[in-house]
């Protein structure tokens, strides 16, 4: 890979370095597929104490399904993999104006957020979804959807395939709510 870094439009170099810490708005290289690619790092102080994942469920008038979907990932907690100790639960609302963030405080250990501010081209879900990684604790970060159902297990299951796959990213599907499902059909 080269190391031709491109300069910093303020003239001076890039620093080559991956995740989101340092000023904010400073300029940096990564490795990227045709050398160096310029990127931005945002400011995010480390956690005192860092827990094993964050789970982190964008919704935006879900409530017709966030239940079944907290539900699904509060049942994993165990004694070995403790909600609130060993991971944590973060539901951000996204200016729902149903009952979405009622039902997701109805839930002991899970921590509700609202979305920031929308800014200029961005999506709700990404806004929301960056809300909570960056006031995430977790070493690994879990982003669902609030109409997925999660199995018993598949959070430690899912930490253990990407740890002994030595990944930084792990992509998985849980299985989703149906319309036929959720009424009882």
């Amino acid at each position: 890979m080269s190391d031709d870094r491109p300069a910093a439009a303020n003239g001076g170099g890039y620093t080559p370095m991956l995740g989101l810490a340092g000023e904010p708005g400073t300029h940096v290289a990564t490795p990227g597929r045709w050398g160096w690619a310029a990127g931005t790092v945002f400011d995010q102080p480390e956690p005192e104490k860092l827990i094993e994942l964050t789970i982190v469920v964008p919704a935006r008038n879900e409530e017709d399904c966030l239940g079944d979907c907290l539900q699904s990932l509060v049942n994993q907690s165990e004694e070995i993999f403790e909600l609130g100790k060993d991971w944590e639960l973060v539901v951000v609302d996204d200016h729902s104006t149903d009952h979405t963030a009622e039902i997701a405080r109805g839930f002991a250990g899970v921590t509700v957020l609202s979305a920031g501010k929308l800014e200029k081209g961005w999506t709700g879900k990404a806004n929301a979804v960056w809300t909570a990684a960056r006031k995430a604790r977790g070493r690994w970060l879990l982003f669902t959807d609030a109409d997925t159902i999660h199995e018993p297990g598949n959070l430690r299951r899912a930490i253990h395939e990407a740890q002994r796959h030595n990944v930084g990213m792990l992509s998985y599907s849980a299985g989703r709510l149906s319309a036929d499902w959720r009424s009882g059909r």
